[in-house]
Protein backbone atom coordinates (compact mmCIF):
# COMPACT_ATOMS: atom_id res chain seq x y z
CA UNK A 1 0.00 0.00 0.00
CA UNK A 2 1.30 3.45 -0.84
CA UNK A 3 1.79 6.06 1.85
CA UNK A 4 -0.92 8.18 0.25
CA UNK A 5 -3.47 5.35 0.47
CA UNK A 6 -2.45 4.57 4.05
CA UNK A 7 -3.08 8.18 5.01
CA UNK A 8 -6.49 8.12 3.31
CA UNK A 9 -7.49 4.98 5.26
CA UNK A 10 -6.07 6.40 8.49
CA UNK A 11 -7.89 9.72 8.08
CA UNK A 12 -11.22 8.15 7.09
CA UNK A 13 -11.23 5.73 10.03
CA UNK A 14 -10.05 8.39 12.47
CA UNK A 15 -12.78 10.79 11.35
CA UNK A 16 -15.50 8.15 11.58
CA UNK A 17 -14.54 6.92 15.07
CA UNK A 18 -13.98 10.36 16.60
CA UNK A 19 -17.10 11.74 14.95
CA UNK A 20 -19.24 8.84 16.15
CA UNK A 21 -17.95 9.63 19.63
CA UNK A 22 -19.01 13.27 19.17
CA UNK A 23 -22.48 12.14 18.06
CA UNK A 24 -22.94 9.54 20.82
CA UNK A 25 -21.29 11.48 23.68
CA UNK A 26 -21.66 15.23 23.00
CA UNK A 27 -22.11 16.11 26.67
CA UNK A 28 -18.89 14.29 27.61
CA UNK A 29 -17.04 16.20 24.90
CA UNK A 30 -18.39 19.54 26.14
CA UNK A 31 -17.42 18.60 29.70
CA UNK A 32 -13.92 17.68 28.55
CA UNK A 33 -13.45 20.94 26.69
CA UNK A 34 -15.02 23.06 29.46
CA UNK A 35 -12.44 21.64 31.84
CA UNK A 36 -9.59 21.89 29.34
CA UNK A 37 -10.39 25.42 28.16
CA UNK A 38 -10.58 26.68 31.74
CA UNK A 39 -6.80 26.32 31.73
CA UNK A 40 -4.41 28.74 30.00
CA UNK A 41 -2.51 25.93 28.28
CA UNK A 42 -5.56 24.40 26.53
CA UNK A 43 -4.43 25.58 23.10
CA UNK A 44 -1.10 23.84 23.58
CA UNK A 45 -2.82 20.52 24.33
CA UNK A 46 -5.15 20.75 21.34
CA UNK A 47 -2.29 21.90 19.11
CA UNK A 48 -0.08 18.99 20.20
CA UNK A 49 -2.77 16.57 19.04
CA UNK A 50 -3.82 18.41 15.89
CA UNK A 51 -0.47 19.42 14.39
CA UNK A 52 1.10 15.93 14.09
CA UNK A 53 -1.94 14.48 12.31
CA UNK A 54 -2.11 17.47 9.99
CA UNK A 55 1.61 17.26 9.21
CA UNK A 56 1.34 13.52 8.53
CA UNK A 57 -1.29 14.24 5.92
CA UNK A 58 0.42 17.31 4.41
CA UNK A 59 3.81 15.60 4.12
CA UNK A 60 2.54 12.22 2.93
CA UNK A 61 -0.63 13.09 1.02
CA UNK A 62 -0.22 16.39 -0.81
CA UNK A 63 -2.75 15.38 -3.51
CA UNK A 64 -4.46 18.18 -5.44
CA UNK A 65 -6.47 16.19 -8.00
CA UNK A 66 -10.11 17.28 -7.95
CA UNK A 67 -11.46 14.01 -6.61
CA UNK A 68 -12.26 12.59 -3.17
CA UNK A 69 -8.59 12.32 -2.07
CA UNK A 70 -8.24 16.13 -2.17
CA UNK A 71 -10.60 16.21 0.82
CA UNK A 72 -7.94 14.42 2.87
CA UNK A 73 -5.30 16.94 1.77
CA UNK A 74 -7.55 19.89 2.69
CA UNK A 75 -8.21 18.35 6.12
CA UNK A 76 -4.45 17.95 6.57
CA UNK A 77 -3.77 21.59 5.79
CA UNK A 78 -6.62 22.65 8.08
CA UNK A 79 -5.28 20.58 10.99
CA UNK A 80 -1.74 21.84 10.34
CA UNK A 81 -2.85 25.47 10.37
CA UNK A 82 -5.05 24.95 13.44
CA UNK A 83 -2.33 23.08 15.34
CA UNK A 84 0.31 25.67 14.48
CA UNK A 85 -1.96 28.58 15.44
CA UNK A 86 -2.95 26.97 18.76
CA UNK A 87 0.67 26.22 19.63
CA UNK A 88 1.91 29.70 18.77
CA UNK A 89 -1.08 31.65 20.12
CA UNK A 90 -2.74 29.33 22.69
CA UNK A 91 -5.35 31.89 23.74
CA UNK A 92 -7.02 31.69 20.34
CA UNK A 93 -8.43 28.28 21.22
CA UNK A 94 -10.41 29.65 24.16
CA UNK A 95 -11.92 32.39 22.00
CA UNK A 96 -12.92 29.86 19.34
CA UNK A 97 -14.30 27.29 21.80
CA UNK A 98 -16.08 29.65 24.18
CA UNK A 99 -19.24 29.97 22.10
CA UNK A 100 -19.64 26.19 21.69
CA UNK A 101 -19.01 24.83 25.18
CA UNK A 102 -22.58 25.21 26.41
CA UNK A 103 -24.06 23.58 23.32
CA UNK A 104 -23.46 19.81 23.21
CA UNK A 105 -25.67 19.59 20.12
CA UNK A 106 -23.01 21.49 18.19
CA UNK A 107 -20.55 18.69 18.91
CA UNK A 108 -23.07 16.18 17.58
CA UNK A 109 -23.69 18.26 14.44
CA UNK A 110 -19.97 18.74 13.79
CA UNK A 111 -19.48 15.01 14.37
CA UNK A 112 -22.21 14.20 11.85
CA UNK A 113 -20.76 16.50 9.19
CA UNK A 114 -17.17 15.31 9.58
CA UNK A 115 -18.35 11.71 9.96
CA UNK A 116 -20.06 11.95 6.57
CA UNK A 117 -16.82 13.28 5.09
CA UNK A 118 -14.93 10.36 6.62
CA UNK A 119 -17.54 7.94 5.25
CA UNK A 120 -17.24 9.47 1.76
CA UNK A 121 -13.48 8.94 1.83
CA UNK A 122 -13.91 5.39 3.15
CA UNK A 123 -16.48 4.48 0.51
CA UNK A 124 -14.22 5.94 -2.17
CA UNK A 125 -11.39 3.72 -0.92
CA UNK A 126 -13.57 0.61 -0.80
CA UNK A 127 -15.30 1.17 -4.13
CA UNK A 128 -12.07 2.32 -5.72
CA UNK A 129 -10.51 -1.00 -4.83
CA UNK A 130 -7.89 0.25 -2.39
CA UNK A 131 -7.56 -2.58 0.14
CA UNK A 132 -6.03 -1.88 3.53
CA UNK A 133 -3.27 -4.39 2.79
CA UNK A 134 -1.82 -5.47 -0.51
Amino acid sequence: MTLSRFIEWFTAIQLIVICLSHILQPRVWTDLFKDLFSRPYAGLVVGMFTLPFGLLIVLGHNVWVMDVPVIVTIIGFGWTIKGTLYLLVPGVSQRVARRHLDHPERFAIAGAVLGVIGAVVLVHLIVGGAPITQ
